[in-house]
């Protein structure tokens, strides 16, 4: 039970006073717009719906 040899079963990794855990990686690209319908009228190339 007490061997020195065997690492701590701890189910957290060591971590130093004050440190915070490692924050995910931030989207790099920005955010996309909001697709456009299809059945836009302001569109000029949307097809109308009843042809």
């Amino acid at each position: 039970m007490g061997n020195e040899h065997d690492p701590p079963t701890n189910p957290f990794p060591t971590q130093e006073p004050g440190q915070l855990p490692p924050l995910p990686p931030e989207p790099t690209e920005p955010p996309q717009p909001a697709p456009i319908p299809i059945d836009d009228p302001h569109k000029p190339d949307a097809e109308p719906l009843q042809k």
